[in-house]
């Protein structure tokens, strides 16, 4: 199930929302933090590593988790 192993957590104040990247099914959760619901699940390709810290910078309105092998996915936000 989705979620069951979170490895790292992120939070946007400024756009309520918290990013949670799901270790053992290559997705990050994206949750609505005044709702703490979740909105999406994204997909993201690590090539059979597992996802690691998240980052992110509402500024530039992206968001970057990093796999153990070193492979940097960046997520524009809505």
């Amino acid at each position: 199930m989705p979620g069951e192993i979170p490895v790292d957590v992120t939070v946007d104040a400024t756009r309520h929302r918290a990013y949670v990247s799901n270790g053992r099914y290559d997705t990050m959760a994206v949750i609505d933090t005044q709702t703490n619901t979740v909105v999406d699940t994204i997909p993201i390709s690590t090539l059979q590593y597992t996802l690691g810290p998240i980052g992110v910078d509402p500024l530039a309105n992206i968001v970057a988790v990093v796999s153990d092998n070193y492979i940097v996915s960046i997520i524009t936000q809505p």
